[in-house]
């Protein structure tokens, strides 16, 4: 141990006793970290820089004019869109030529080329089908940079996304918009009336022909006419079962568009609240909302008066209308307040206050009693088909009737007397469906389906284009990607500076100087020098990295240890096979620092690496180098810091076994070697 010492202090004094030596030492601690100072700067943010990356956009679409007179360019809406965005530099050329002529000649990376015809693939759902959907063509210059390719590719990956939900937006819009024509509490009551006058005017007919019915059975002189051929024949049933179908198919109609009067007036008083609400605030603006607001209510509430109007003989419509009576009041009063340009601010607040009564009546009360209305409808609704086969039954029945009046008066008035109760019948039943038919106007469902139709066209276009959002949540955030890359050119520059110290220092001792020293004293004390200088580099690198580059480090302390335990292994490695294999053993450590630096995941995922990197990566240093100062960085996760550390160690071992055992038998083979090239008098 007191020769290894002597060795080291030896070596120590020699670099103290000239000044060139300690300048060539400060060089040697310095040149490391600044390789990898360099690369992490020139890391920092690259991808936050793709503003300056040149994306040449043109068209030749001249627009199309649609069927309501207007002009749309779709492309030229894109190509705008595009201008303004800072995350890549988008050109819009005056001509497409130009576009791809500056990819050619290397002005810009990547152009972008929207079809003549793009307008009209978005705007027409069969021409995008018929073509492949809106047309992009994509030049990009391959031989300029490999990675601006991949990000040029990814900006039009993303174009393509944003102009597919633009066109799903539109379509949906479209769609929607033609939709909310079949809402509205107006349709409800012409739809309620039609039925209403309907079912009433065919079940006045049926209990007519009753009635006439009875009078010929009371009258034997009518009897013995009809006997003989003449009076009542049956030449109007099918107009009756037409008329039965044509209310069937109105009372559907109710039932299909009825829910909305009273979701749209809680709407319309919601607006008005929330006007309300801004006016207080000092918006005059808001007032101009409040009135308008404060009318469709009103025209809410007047067309549900216009449906009921004409269900005046189901039981609860009186009470509903004393309801919409007062709803109607209170919406007058508020409407007379705003209206005048000299309201304070007192008055609205008294409207403010009368608000949540109004509310209440509208979504409570009026609502309750419309839904009960609905209950009878919808079995109304069932009840149509058996009454149109009765009717069928009821004329079936009828003409034998006749038949049977023409061949015998006392078989006639047996067979009137059915048709006069089955006539009878049918006339209550269509009684029944006259007060269940206004019903349909309060049905849950569709209640529900026109409050969906009502809402904004736009906002639902653009919802159902893109309706899935992702939240994105980072485990173990880094700051930007100079701090990813920190652990990966730390360890480079590590090994870099163990080349750098076999390369400038000599590796064996003056034998002269220490005769008795054996060869592993010679081995250990030179080797103390190496590996003082390396734990140098180390920490410079580790300053540099976290004081001038202001990396991102949560554990200081653990990235000097792991830098430490880093530079110990790499030098002593490198060291072990100079000493042992010469210069053979110095191009092995470079080739060695080759393969780390293509295949030891440090820059890209070992995944993606050639399959040759993917089974021999873990048979070197740098994986576990680099993933004890991620752990340092990023955060650490259980006790994978000490495993990392613990299993960079084991080349620490296999290297003082090739110093101390391999170097042996190849020590005169290294004389030979070094004297062989000795003589080329070149090396």
């Amino acid at each position: 141990m007191r020769q290894i010492l002597n060795i080291f202090i030896n070596d120590l004094r020699a670099v103290g006793r000239q000044f060139f030596a300690i300048v060539i030492m400060l060089a040697i601690c310095i040149l490391p970290a600044l390789y990898a100072w360099f690369n992490i700067y020139a890391n920092t943010d690259p991808y936050g820089s793709t503003k300056n990356i040149a994306i040449a956009v043109a068209s030749d679409d001249p627009g199309v004019t649609l069927d309501d007179g207007s002009y749309v360019n779709m492309a030229q809406e894109v190509m705008d869109d595009l201008a303004a965005k800072t995350t890549i530099h988008w050109i819009v050329t005056d001509s497409v030529q130009e576009a791809i002529d500056g990819v050619y000649a290397g002005d810009t990376y990547a152009a972008v080329i929207l079809s003549e015809d793009f307008t009209a693939r978005m705007t027409d759902l069969s021409t995008a089908v018929s073509s492949g959907g809106a047309g992009m063509t994509y030049y990009e210059n391959g031989k300029k940079n490999a990675v601006a390719s991949k990000i040029t590719q990814t900006a039009v990956t993303s174009l393509q996304q944003d102009v597919r939900a633009k066109y799903l937006g539109n379509l949906f819009s479209q769609l929607y918009s033609d939709t909310t024509e079949l809402t509205g509490s107006a349709n409800i009551a012409q739809a309620a009336e039609q039925v209403s006058q309907h079912i009433a005017a065919l079940g006045a007919k049926l209990r007519t022909y009753s009635n006439v019915i009875g009078n010929i059975l009371g009258d034997s002189v009518a009897l013995d006419q009809l006997t003989q051929g003449g009076g009542l024949t049956f030449e109007g049933a099918d107009t009756w079962q037409q008329q039965i179908e044509n209310s069937t198919a109105l009372l559907s109609q109710v039932q299909e568009q009825s829910g909305q009067a009273a979701s749209a007036l809680t709407g319309s008083l919601e607006d008005l609240e929330s006007a309300l609400q801004q006016a207080a605030k000092g918006d005059q603006a808001a007032l101009t909302d409040a009135a308008q607001a404060a009318k469709d209510a009103q025209t809410k509430v007047q067309n549900i008066r216009s449906v009921l109007a004409h269900l005046s003989r189901l039981d609860g419509v009186s009470q509903t209308l004393t309801l919409l009576d007062t709803a109607e009041l209170h919406l007058q009063q508020i409407r007379t307040v705003i209206e005048d340009k000299a309201v304070t601010n007192e008055q609205i607040q008294t409207c403010l206050e009368a608000m949540p009564s109004l509310e209440k009546l509208a979504a409570g009360e009026i609502r309750a009693d419309l839904e009960q209305i609905a209950g009878g409808v919808k079995n109304a609704a069932t009840d149509v088909q058996p009454l149109l086969k009765a009717m069928e039954t009821m004329k079936q029945d009828i003409v034998p009737a006749i038949d049977a009046v023409q061949g015998s008066k006392d078989d006639a008035v047996a067979a009137l007397g059915c048709l006069q109760v089955v006539l009878g019948g049918l006339a209550d039943r269509m009684d029944e469906l006259s007060k269940l038919a206004a019903a349909c106007s309060s049905s849950d469902l569709l209640h529900q389906l026109d409050t969906a139709l009502s809402g904004d066209a736009s906002r639902f276009g653009a919802f159902l284009a893109s309706p899935v959002e992702v939240e994105s949540e980072t485990v173990y955030p880094v700051k930007n990607y100079g701090t990813a890359m920190t652990p990966f050119y730390s360890v480079l520059a590590i090994w870099v500076g163990g080349v750098i110290l076999v390369a400038l220092i000599q590796v064996h001792p003056d034998r002269k100087k220490f005769p008795t020293a054996t060869d592993n004293q010679c081995y250990f004390g030179r080797l103390l020098l190496f590996l003082l200088i390396g734990q140098l580099q180390a920490a410079v690198i580790v300053l540099g990295d976290i004081y001038l580059l202001k990396c991102q480090c949560l554990h200081p302390g653990m990235l000097f240890l792991a830098a430490g335990l880093a530079s110990f292994t790499f030098v002593t490695l490198i060291y072990s096979l100079t000493v042992s294999f010469g210069d053979i053993g110095k191009a092995i450590v470079v080739v060695v620092m080759v393969v780390q630096i293509a295949g030891s995941s440090g820059s890209y995922p070992i995944e993606i690496l050639p399959e040759i990197f993917e089974k021999i990566y873990r048979f070197f240093p740098f994986p576990y180098a680099i993933n004890a100062m991620r752990e340092a960085i990023c955060g650490t996760y259980e006790m994978d810091y000490a495993v990392y550390l613990l299993e960079l160690l084991i080349f620490a071992v296999l290297a003082f076994c090739i110093g101390l055992l391999v170097r042996k038998p190849f020590i005169g083979t290294n004389h030979f070697v070094s004297e062989k090239l000795e003589e080329t008098e070149l090396m």
